[in-house]
């Protein structure tokens, strides 16, 4: 599933087309839900500072645990907040990859407030 997402934009970049890199946000969003185990929710609302330092695995570095603030809820009640804790590190890689590399090149076009917390910029499409 992930060779799939990541041929994806190779192919795209390869052709010259635009779109490389909404389609390269979706190809780390769908690893982050996988890598973490989150749903869909879970997902929508995460922000930058939602991740922090695990002092038991320092090899995640900035990505060690995962604090996720829109869990699944009991029916009639609000979001349980709960922590899910990196497992590999490829998943660390593939965040920081896309926080600190790819991530600046969609808020430049997009946001008009540059230090906005949200992991995730919708298109314009």
């Amino acid at each position: 599933m992930f060779d799939r997402a990541d041929d994806s934009v190779d192919r795209i970049t390869t052709l010259g087309r635009k779109g490389w890199l909404p389609t390269y946000r979706g190809s780390v969003l769908f690893k982050v839900a996988y890598c973490w185990g989150l749903r869909r929710n879970e997902v929508r609302h995460l922000q930058t500072v939602d991740f922090a330092r695990n002092p038991h695995a320092r090899e995640f570095g900035k990505y060690g645990v995962l604090q996720v603030c829109y869990g699944k809820a009991m029916k009639g009640s609000p979001p349980k907040r709960c922590s899910a804790l990196t497992v590999s590190e490829w998943s660390a890689e593939i965040l920081a990859a896309w926080l600190e590399r790819r991530r600046p090149n969609m808020t430049d076009r997009l946001d008009p407030f540059p230090p906005n917390p949200a992991l995730w910029f919708p298109t314009l499409r």
